[in-house]
């Protein structure tokens, strides 16, 4: 896979963390604080809760009815689990269970459950005047829930183009970035054995991409100047010989006439023009 590939989707994925990250902490922030509103709504409720022991409780099932959104159900229940009052479609069931009533007795509590298939906030705490008397507040969380559905689908719309133009991003910065490297890439692959001085182009910028263009240079130099002294020191040894013993010139001669030819085989012993003196091995 290309670097800049990779980088594209190693960026991607970080953005992709971190959005999830920030929403999560949104959509908490949010819901705590929605619930806090409803929970200072809901103990207004209860402080009120009082006017309702003169009214005639519960509808003629029984149970609450269908909370409806944005209104209140409120119920006054006694010492012995009782609603002695209520508002109207609260009912005449209590709206918490014994265990929840006992501790309501004691100190103010607030849960979340289902009330007649609909999740519902309810709070609960004594009744003021009336020792061992509950006061019960509850509201539909339809609101609620309706508004972190659309935060939560909203931040997955979001979340989702802002990871794609992060990615594309990334991908578009990691290959502006590495075109200096593939231009030089490309300029050594042209290099041979045969250009004298050749060289690659230093980029205008002063960063690692100049920096590595100048090491490269040097590591040409270098190869290029071996590759000279090499050729000088076969052309002076060919000199030294041609000079020495002239028939090593006339061998080499015929021995690249005969590569030339395509056949490197040699003539048999017998064959073979004797040896001058002086030409060594």
């Amino acid at each position: 896979m290309p670097i800049r590939l990779r980088l594209a989707v190693a960026f991607a994925l970080v953005t992709a963390v971190v959005f999830a990250a920030g929403s999560w902490l949104f959509v908490d922030g949010l819901a705590r604080a929605q619930l806090a509103a409803i929970d200072s709504q809901l103990a207004v409720q209860i402080g009120q809760a009082a006017r309702y022991l003169s009214a005639t409780a519960g509808s003629p099932s029984g149970e609450a009815a269908a909370l409806q959104p944005g209104d209140y159900v409120i119920q006054v229940i006694d010492q012995a689990g009782k609603v002695r009052g209520a508002s109207p479609d609260a009912g005449s069931v209590p709206l918490i269970t014994a265990s929840q009533l006992a501790w309501a007795r004691q100190a103010g509590i607030q849960v979340r459950q289902p009330v007649d298939d609909e999740n519902a906030r309810i709070a609960a705490a004594p009744l003021a005047g009336h020792p061992g008397w509950v006061a019960v507040a509850g509201v539909s969380l339809e609101e609620y829930e309706a508004t972190l559905g659309q935060a939560r689908r909203e931040l997955a719309i979001a979340g989702a183009c802002l990871v794609a133009v992060a990615g594309l991003g990334a991908y578009w910065l990691a290959r502006a970035a590495l075109s200096p490297v593939e231009r030089m890439r490309r300029q050594v692959a042209e290099i041979s054995a045969r250009d004298q001085g050749a060289s690659i182009a230093m980029p205008a910028t002063r960063d690692e991409v100049a920096a590595l263009a100048g090491t490269m240079n040097e590591l040409l130099g270098r190869l290029q100047r071996a590759l000279a002294r090499q050729r000088a020191f076969v052309a002076d040894a060919s000199h030294e010989c041609a000079l020495r013993w002239p028939c090593c010139a006339a061998s080499w001669s015929s021995r690249r006439g005969r590569d030339a030819a395509g056949t490197n085989s040699r003539p048999p012993c017998a064959a073979r023009p004797a040896k001058p003196s002086g030409c060594p091995g």
